[in-house]
């Protein structure tokens, strides 16, 4: 539970750190790729805030025993970036152009979603610890 509340409160960082950004990217952004645009830098610096801190915090222990040394750990978070940016970008840009959501609320819904897939995946194989 523990583990759990301390992911909450780097995952509130790191929301107010991507949501901040995404405002104020879309808001001096004046292109046909405005939404793109501020999703993807926005999602950056929320991704570099959510790994520091649920590496240093989150999924640490006292000595540091995980079952991946660093690069992998590095390796696997790009991947699962990689793949939560293409998906949090299509998710955004159908919610938005197919179902009129405004982009603010479509931001929080794709913010969400990646928060809950997220903590299986970082407990499960990014941030495993060894037994």
């Amino acid at each position: 539970m523990k583990r759990f509340i301390i992911y909450g409160v780097v995952g509130v960082l790191a929301f107010t750190v991507e949501y901040l950004s995404f405002i104020i990217v879309l808001n001096v952004t004046i292109t046909s790729f405005s939404l793109l645009i501020a999703q993807s830098v926005s999602f950056s610096l929320g991704l570099l805030v959510s790994f520091t801190g649920n590496r240093l915090f989150t999924f640490s222990n006292i000595d540091k025993t995980y079952a991946h040394n660093v690069r992998r750990q590095i390796g696997l978070y790009m991947i699962l970036a990689a793949v939560n940016l293409a998906l949090s970008n299509a998710i955004i840009y159908v919610l938005v152009h197919g179902f009129l959501v405004v982009p603010l609320i479509s931001k929080l819904i794709v913010m969400s979603m990646v928060v809950l897939w997220n903590y299986f995946i970082f407990s499960k194989l990014i941030f495993k610890i060894k037994k």
